[in-house]
This record gives structure tokens, sequence and C-alpha cells, in this order.
């Protein structure tokens, strides 16, 4: 019993839990949920791991004495999780889960459960249903077992599982007893379709004037008569049919009116009609066979039905209408479906509403209106995501819809443990809040312990000392030392001086951009103030403006009408589709042209004024010109603005629309983004150009154009993700390169005219209106945007931006009068705009990793000579942390106002929201330890680093449905912030498992492990309680959005392992062997994975409700294999170096 309620077999217990966790995980998505459940989650050895838990954790409470007023916090946090244990009892053993399916104006009180019965019915003598059902039991994946007993007026009915068979069909096969009938099977085909004809002895069937029959006598004129006896089978007609030999393809007629043998190679054939075939059995049954993988098949449950003295192997279809069996004197009824209960009151729906998000098919929202009926009471209510209706002990929401949207798909619970559950959710919340402010706890203890011996302290202690001491006459010998220490401290001020100097030289380094942009915006106000040099374009317009806005404005509104046609087709396929789904961009007639390439003339202001024009995104988001520009001058170029080959800089907003009216020169300019040495050669470049034009893609034979990439693209795509090499993915990344300039150089992107009364308030492209317009209003648009164009052409030929400028003003009034309820305010566009120019995140993660690095060499330098001193170099990177998280918080902020919910919905605004929380956790830390500053400064830089590789995508975009909740903002935010925290516990780890390598005889080595130790424990502390109450509230979140606050999905399931893990961890003092500074160290680092894979891993290798997964799964990079390699011997080595290291 002690070896039981030990620390120690509680953590056994709780990693024994986390392993068969992990492994139902994947389970899952090897062979789905039922099978984890089936081995893991509702095993009876799982629910009674977790009641042993339970004990242990009752007697710990006592073992330790929580039981008192000082120990409050630590009771109640901890009998918070008694009361979560009780509410999944009730749960699990006392509630259940369904689905109600109604279509408009009907109303139904049948629930279907969640979970799949085996069922066996048959008629009593009274004429009323007896019946019995049992849950089926997977063992494993392709195992099942079931033994159901059905009482028949006083005689038993036994079901009893035989195979499973993973992919089959069902077909009639011989009966190896002999006792079935004899059936034939059929073939029938012309030149219209085919029709499979089964017949059992003695049965007939008709086609047209055509009467077909076994083993019965013709009453048609037109008959095919077939025979069986003695095994054989013979074929009769009045019909002339014809006998092809499948081997050697010889023709043979058949005798009229006389008995032919029938074979089973033979094709016969009458009046443009053949027939063959399919089987002839002389004693024919019914079963589910396998058939091979290539086949189309699906699974299938053989058992075998006894009743009376009689036994028959049967087929149990997985559907609710079953399959009806004979045995001895009765009809069964065997089904493997959900059980169907009534709801004692009746749910009509009059009306199922789908919201789409504007020009788009993508739902925005969907809910049901519903009329609740109970005897004489009855109300209306309706039921979205995120809002719920309770009933009668049972909970109602939003699950799905038919696809005609005429249906609705509500879920239905019954929980009776939702109040326990919920109050261990508060009392989880008080007690860790709590915790934190008691004297006694754990944490004040180590804020206590790092106040004293850190690095910070101990230079205060020294200052307070020499302040003392001033006053003291002082020795020869003591004032050589007074002069040793004031060299030391010039030394100190000198090496703040150099770190602050790197500092300087670094943002200057970071932010060149800067002054490009000055020198951008000078030499383009050069370009447009001189109109003599921009005659060179190339339109060959006059220099009057009527006559180019004339010629532009006829040539704009042919465009149009040549591609109205292709309007449906073409600008809803241009969405931002993957390159490895795009085999090649669209036909274009890419001819070769000669002359100097001459750069569109733009002026900065109308480049200015034209960021604000609005924009309908293929998501249906709104955004101004200005997002849609960088993102695709980024896409393709790999940069915000354009550097012609000239030297000129062409600004992001007047590339993105000189792709449309200047595409002469864009077709030869050098614009996409080539990396590969290899792909440079295939596209004939030279090895010193990074960018090619459209013209370096295509080659030209017999006046055609063809794309050179294309039967390359098709290849890649039929390689798994795994065996592709850097030259095939450089290959796909460019050819995504190509499809979008190729979609914005036809104007795709562009969708920038409100349509009056358009479905789903849908804005297109001035160069796809179709017949979405009616006439005045399309004359209207085309002379609008006409003259628009005409009036920048002329601006880039005279430069004189006046009417261009006049012009975008009226568009985008247009744009105001026109959709003024989908437009965003001013005040939206304007700080979309600032945030699109700061680029906060970007320019932050240099700023963060410098600072970072350069805090990290003076500790250690400081390790090297205990007389150097930290306060001035701990000072600026502390102010230069704080101004970059001031900065990073508004970033944030900014982020989440422009784009209207919370900024931590995607991966990319996880990762920069995790970057936040480390610099937030340096800080939180940085009175206490320098060290901590440092790591987390370089950890906050590297994550806003990967944030911005190239495979995570920045842009902005709408919510799903289900995440339009304020639990957004609580859940994700408490849950994402403490992997800041548990980052920090990694890199403390690692620190000090370095510090193990060196001398632990030096004191300034040994101050810095157990500082190190120290703060690590705590952040741990902090982490873990926010992890948890974090998972927690997503389960208040699910339960409140889908009625159910826990169902074992893989994210919710890792975010446990990693509770788990890191509360075995934090426990590590309670455990003699463990309760080390190594052992510490040791498990801090390597628990960190278990972070890593509840954020990557389960989104990209594993199903579930959170998983981002799709077809081949991305594999993991060699650098990942590297640094656990690293890590391992970074422990094994520290293991030997450390000796017998200090306990916690």
């Amino acid at each position: 019993m002690k070896t039981f309620f030990s620390m120690e077999c509680a953590s056994v217990m709780l990693l024994i839990l986390a392993l068969a966790c992990a492994i139902a995980t994947f389970v899952e998505t090897a062979h789905g949920t039922e099978v984890a459940w089936a081995m893991v989650y509702s095993t009876a050895w799982f629910g009674a791991l977790m009641v042993l838990l339970g004990i242990n954790l009752t007697y710990n409470i006592y073992r330790y004495r929580m039981i008192k007023l000082r120990t409050l916090p630590a009771l109640i946090f901890h009998a918070s999780f008694l009361f979560m244990l009780a509410g999944a009892i009730l749960t699990r053993y006392f509630g259940f889960e369904g689905n109600i399916h109604i279509r408009e104006g009907g109303e139904s009180s049948i629930v279907t459960t969640k979970d799949e019965v085996v069922q066996l019915l048959t008629l009593g003598s009274d004429g009323e249903f007896i019946s019995a059902d049992e849950s089926k039991f997977l063992n494993g994946a392709g195992r099942m077992n079931f033994d159901l007993n059905l009482d028949v007026e006083g005689r038993i009915a036994n079901l009893k599982f035989k195979e499973l068979v993973e992919h089959g069909e069902l077909k009639w096969v011989q009966d190896p007893t002999g006792q079935a009938p004899a059936r034939v099977e059929l073939l029938f085909s012309n030149n219209v379709g085919s029709q499979n004809v089964s017949l059992q002895s003695g049965e007939s069937m008709d086609i047209g004037e055509l009467s077909i029959t076994f083993n019965a006598e013709p009453k048609s004129k037109n008959f095919i008569y077939i025979k069986s006896k003695d095994g054989k089978f013979y074929l009769n007609s009045s019909l002339d049919i014809n006998a092809t030999k499948m081997a050697d393809m010889s023709t043979a007629p058949l005798k009229r009116n006389e008995d032919n043998p029938l074979g089973n190679l033979l094709l016969y054939s009458f009046d443009g009609i053949n027939f063959a075939p399919v089987s002839l059995l002389s004693s024919a049954v019914e079963k589910f066979v396998p058939v091979a993988a290539n086949l189309p098949g699906e699974p299938g449950v053989v058992a075998t039905l006894s009743f009376a003295g009689q036994s028959h192997e049967i087929y149990v279809p997985r559907d609710s209408h079953g399959a009806s069996y004979k045995v001895g004197d009765k009809n069964f009824i065997v089904a493997l479906a959900p059980k169907m209960l009534h709801l004692p009151f009746k749910i009509a729906l009059r009306d199922f509403v789908m919201d789409r998000y504007p020009g788009t098919n993508s739902p925005s929202g969907y809910k049901s209106e519903i009329t609740l009926k109970d005897g004489n009471t009855s109300f209306d209510y309706d039921i979205f995501m995120n809002h719920v209706l309770d009933y009668g002990g049972y909970r109602f929401f939003q699950s799905s819809y038919d696809t005609d949207e005429r249906g609705t798909v509500l879920s239905v619970n019954k929980d009776p443990g939702k109040a326990p559950t919920y109050i261990g959710y508060f009392l989880l919340c008080v007690g860790m809040f709590f915790n934190f402010f008691n004297r006694g706890s754990r944490f004040f203890k180590l804020s206590r312990l790092i106040s004293e011996n850190t690095h910070l302290a101990t230079e205060k202690d020294v200052n307070s000392k020499n302040s003392v001491s001033s006053s003291v006459p002082v020795s020869s010998t003591e004032s050589s030392v007074s002069k040793r220490t004031k060299k030391s401290r010039r030394g100190t001020k000198g090496a703040a001086l150099a770190l602050a100097g790197a500092l300087a030289l670094s943002l200057a380094a970071l932010y060149p951009s800067v002054a490009n942009a000055e020198q951008n915006s000078t030499a383009q106000n050069s370009i447009s103030q001189n109109p003599a040099s921009n005659t060179a374009t190339q339109n060959s317009a006059s220099q009057s403006p009527a006559s180019v806005q004339n010629s532009t404005s006829q040539n704009f509104v042919q465009n149009s009408a040549q591609n109205s046609a292709a309007e449906n087709s073409k600008h809803s396929s241009a969405s931002q589709e993957s390159a490895a789904e795009q085999d090649s961009i669209p036909p274009h007639n890419f001819s070769t042209m000669g002359g100097e390439l001459a750069v569109p003339k733009f002026d900065p202001k109308f480049s200015e004024d034209l960021a604000s024009l609005v924009i309908q995104g293929f998501d249906g988001r709104m955004e101004p010109f200005d997002t849609v520009s960088r993102e695709l001058l980024n896409k393709i170029y790999r940069a915000d603005d354009y550097k012609a080959p000239n030297g000129e800089i062409l600004n992001h907003n007047a590339a993105a629309l000189s792709f449309m009216l200047n595409q002469s020169y864009w077709r030869r300019a050098p614009i996409i983004k080539v990396s590969e040495p290899e792909l440079k050669k295939i596209l004939g470049m030279d090895e010193k150009q990074s960018h090619a034009s459209m013209m370096d893609f295509f080659e030209f034979k017999g006046g055609e154009s063809y794309y050179k990439l294309d039967k390359m693209v098709e290849e890649i795509n039929r390689k798994p993700l795994g065996n592709r090499g850097v030259l095939d993915k450089e290959i796909i990344k460019v050819n995504e390169r190509v499809n979008v300039f190729y979609s914005a150089f036809m104007g795709d992107y562009f969708r920038i005219i409100p349509v009056k009364n358009a479905k789903n308030n849908e804005w297109l492209s001035p160069l796809y209106l179709g017949d979405a317009l009616d006439q005045n209003e399309s004359a209207e648009v085309k002379k609008m945007m006409g003259i628009f164009v005409s009036s920048v052409v002329y601006a880039q030929e005279s430069g004189d931006w006046t009417s261009a400028n006049k012009m975008l003003s009226y568009v985008k009034k247009y744009q105001a009068q026109n959709g003024a309820n989908l437009m965003p305010s001013e005040s939206a566009i304007k700080y979309e705009i600032l945030f699109n120019k700061a680029k906060i995140f970007s320019r932050l993660f240099p700023i963060y990793t410098v600072s970072g690095f350069l805090l990290l060499i003076f500790i250690f330098l400081r390790m090297m000579k205990p007389a150097l001193r930290l306060g001035g170099a701990f000072k600026l990177v502390y102010i230069v942390n704080t101004v970059a998280f001031i900065a990073h918080t508004a970033g944030l902020v900014l982020r989440g106002y422009v784009s209207g919910h919370a900024p931590w919905s995607n991966s990319y605004e996880s990762l920069i929201y995790i970057a936040w929380a480390l610099s937030l956790s340096g800080i939180f830390f940085s009175r206490k330890s320098a060290i901590s500053l440092a790591l987390t400064s370089i950890m906050a830089g590297i994550t806003l680093m990967v944030a911005h590789l190239s495979d995570i995508d920045p842009q902005i975009t709408n919510l799903q449905p289900v995440l339009k909740s304020h639990w957004l903002t609580i859940h994700v935010s408490v849950i994402t912030a403490s992997y800041g925290f548990l980052g920090l516990c990694m890199l403390l780890g690692i620190f000090t498992l370095v510090m193990f390598l060196f001398d632990r005889k030096n004191p300034e080595i040994a101050r810095n492990i157990a500082e190190a130790t120290h703060i690590n424990e705590m952040s741990m502390i902090l982490g873990l309680c926010l992890l948890t109450v974090g998972n927690f509230l997503g389960g208040v979140w699910a339960n409140e959005s889908w009625g159910r606050y826990w169902g074992w999905d893989p994210k919710e399931t890792w975010a446990l392992i990693t509770i788990f893990i890191y509360a075995v961890v934090v426990h590590f003092r309670f455990m003699p062997k463990l309760n080390n500074q190594f052992a510490f160290a040791v498990a801090s680092m390597f628990a960190y994975f278990s972070v890593i894979m509840t954020y990557f891993g389960v989104n990209f290798y594993l199903s579930g409700m959170h998983s981002y997964a799709s077809g081949e799964r991305i594999p993991v990079p060699g650098w990942a294999y590297v640094m656990v390699a690293s890590m391992v011997a970074l422990a094994i080595a520290a293991y030997f170096r450390s000796g017998k290291s200090a306990r916690l």
C-alpha cells in the first residue's frame, strides 16, 4: 500500500495513461475512431486506471497535509481533479449522445445514438417486435466480437460473430451443403446500357416483350428459358441467338426451341443485345466474401444465426434497414446500426438558414430555426454554432446539414456529469489563481531563493557593501583592489557601449528598406516630374488625352466583352490554390517582342491613394488594394516592391495595377523568383539572375507557345511528398508563382466592382463582368473603368496624373455607393495599410535574437571573469526587449482590429502569439534572472523567424463558423501562452546541461545552475497551470458549442498528455531518486516534445477536428533528427560531468 500511494506510483500511472492516450491517437488515424475507443478509451482498464489515480490523489492530499488554511489554494487546485473525475464517470456511464435529422416543414422526436449496436429482431405471436441489442466490441484493428441472445417466447435465438471482412462484397456463392435452391446470374447489355438479371429456380423476369425464366415454363412468345439438370445448365429460346467462344472468338448459332448447353465462357447475342452468364450455381447462398483491393468493396460482418436447431451463416449489414433471414420457423431482422430513441417532445424545423462570406460559397454561419413542441408547451428557438438549446435535461446543438440546405442535423446530448465537471473547472481556476499569491506555496519559495542567489542580486549586494565601506580608510592592498574594480567597471561600461553599438548596427542593417523607400520615393518623384522622359512607353498612343482615352477605353471594352463568356469558370478557378494541384498555367499567346523595356511610370501619390481601393478577396474578405498587392508581389517576386533591371523601383500597388495595364512590359520583365541553378538552366536563365520573366517559361514553335514546366509538374505531382527532391520542390513553388502571376496578369484578383442586387454580395473584376450586371449598370461600369484605364495610361505617357487621381476617387465613390453594406470603415482600411507598412513581426525577430545572443555572451563572459558585471548590459537588453514587447503587443492588437477577430486563429498568428508569450515570460522573470531574459529573447526571435518561412502564409483570413466565439479569445490565448513558458523551461534545461559540461567547482557556474533550475521550476509551474486551465476552458467552449466538453479529439488528447508529462516533472522533488538538478533539466528539455507534438504533430500527422493534414503527410525535416540526436548527446555528456548534482 505504501508503494501504491507513493508519488512514484502516481507518476508511473500518469505516464501509462499518457502513453495509452498517445497510442490511441495514432490508432484513430490509422483505423478510425471506433477502433481507438474500443482499444483504449472505452476499456475497463483505462477507466480503472483513472479511478486508481483519483484514489492516489485523495490519499496524497491527506498525506501532504493540504487540509489546512495555509495550503488551502493547493487543496482547492488538487481537489478540482476529483470533481472532474466524478463528472467523467457520470458522463460515461449515465449520459448519451446522438443525432436528430429534420427536414424543413417536418418534425421529429427520434434520436439515433452515436454508437452503433448489433440488433436482432423478430415478430412475436402478438404481432409486436421482440428485440435485443449489444454494443459491438472492437478488440483491435480488424477485430470484432459479439454473442447476442434473443428470447423468442421461451426459445433462444443466438447471433454470434464469425468474421470481419475488411474489404469485400455481398455475392451469391455455391452452397457446400447443396440444400439451397439453384440460381443463375446473367448480364444483359446493348448500346444504351446494361442490366443484371438474377433468378432463383422457379423465378422469371420480363424485359419488354422478352420473358426470361429459370426452371419455369415461359408464358411469352419471345423467351429465353434456362434449365438446370444434374448440376448442368441449358438454354432454350425462341430467338435466333449466336454464341461466341471467348477463347478463339468463333461464332455458332444456337438451335431454336431446343436445349443448348449454357457455358460460362460464351457470349450470346441477338438483335443487337448481348448477354453472358455471371454465375451458374446449382445451390446458391448469399455471402459476404473478400474481394481484391483494386476492386470496389467495403467492410462487412459475417455472423452465425442459430434458432430451433438450425444455424445459418449470414451477413450483418451496416445500415438501419438491416437484412431479413429465415431460420427454423421464424423470420429475423439483423442490423449493425445506431439505436433509435424517442424524446418526450418533438422538434419541428421551420427553416434552415445558410449565410456565406460575400462572393464565395464558404459558409460564414448556419442556423436551424426550430419550434419545440411538448404537449401544450410550444416555443420558437434558433440553434447555431455557439448557441445551443437546453431543454428537459437534453442539449441540442448545430452539427451538420443536408447538401440541398433543406434539412438539418442536430446533435443531442444528455450529460448528468456536467455540474461536477464545471465545479471542477471553477475550482481549478480559483486554486491556481490564489496559489500564486500564497506565501507558503512552492512558487513563492522559489521566488525568494532566486532573489537571494542570482547575478543581479549579488551585484546589488556588492554595490551596497561598497557604498558602506567607502568612508572607511583603506590600505594599499585595498586600494589596488579598488583600482582593479574600477578597471573592471570601465570594462563593463565599455562592454555595454559595445553592446549598444552592436545593437545599433544590427538595427541599421535590418532596416535598409526605410532608406530604400525614401530613395524609391525620390526616384519616382523625379520620374513623374519629367514628362519628356516618359515618351517611350509600350503603348503607341497619341499624346492627346482624348485620343488616349478613346483608344484605351475601346480596348478595355473589347477585352471585357471577350472575357465575359468565360467569367463564371475563370474567376472562380483563379483562387489561391496550391501549386501542387495546378499542372500548368492557362494558355496564353506569349509571343516574342523586341525593343527596350521601359518601366511603367507611376506617381507616388497615385500609388498611395490606390492603396485604399477596396478589393473583395477570394475568401470573401474585404481588404484594401495595398494588402492584395503586397501579397501578390511577395508570392511572385518575394519582396514588397519591384526593382527593375535598370535599378528603378516600382511600388507594390503600382506594380499590381500595372500587371493588367502594361502587359507588354510584364511579359518580359524579370518578376518571378527562381532560386535553384538547375531550374535556371532549364529556363535558359543566367545563373546570376534571381528572377525570370513570363517569357522564360515558354518556348515558341510554329506560332504556338508551350509551357516548359508542364510535364515536369505533372510528373512531380505523381511522386510522394517524401520522395521529392530540392529541384522538385522548387519547380512546384515556381509553378505556383507563375500561376499567381498569370491570374494577376489577367485581372482575376482585382474584384473591385460591386454588383447591385448580386447574389451573396459578389464583387467582380472589371475584366469579367459577364451577365452579372444589367445593361445600364454594365454600360456605366465599362465606361467608368475604360476612362480610368485610359487616364492612367495617359498619365504614364504625359506625366500629368490629375485625371487619373480624379478617376480613382470616382471609382472609390462608386464602391461606397453600391457596396456600402460590405465596405470596411475608413479607420479599418487606414489601420490595415499602417499594419502592412509597419511589418512589425518580421522586423522584431532580429531584434529579439541579436539582443538575446549578446546578453548570453555576456553571461558566459561573466562566468569566465566573475569581476565582470552584467548590470549595464542587462539594463540595455531589458529596455530593448521591453520596447520590442510593446511593439509586439501593438502589432497583435492592430492585427486583431484589422481582422475583426482574436489574432491567433491560424498557424502564423499562433506562432507570433507564442513569440509574444515567450517575450512576456522573459520580462516576467527578468527581475530575477538575466539568463531567462537572454534565452526567451532568442527563442522569441527564432519563433518569429519560423513564422515568416515561405511555407507559412501570413495572410489574414475569415474565421470558420465554429471559431466565431469569445471562447477563441480566452481558450486559445491561455493555452498558447503556456507554450511560451514551457518553451523557456526547455531552454533553461538545455542551458543547465551545458553548464554541467563546465567545471562545477567554479562558484559562478554553480550559481548559474541553481538560478536556471529555480527559474525553470517557476516557469514550469506557471506554464503547467496555464496549459491545464486553457485545456479545460477549451472543454467548456466545446460543451457550449457542440454539447460535449471532452471527446478524445487528438488535439485535446495530446494537450492532456502534455499536462500529464509536466505534472510528473514538476513533482520530481517528491521523488528522492529524481530530486536533483540534472534529472529536472533533462526532463524539462525532452518534455517540450509533447508540446511540439500537440502544436505541429496533431495538425499535420493525425486526424481530428484540429487536424489540417490532407493527403500525404509532410515528411519530418532532417534537422529535427539532428536536434533530437544533439539533445540526447548533450544529456549523456552532462550525466557523466554532473556527478552528484544538488537537490531541487
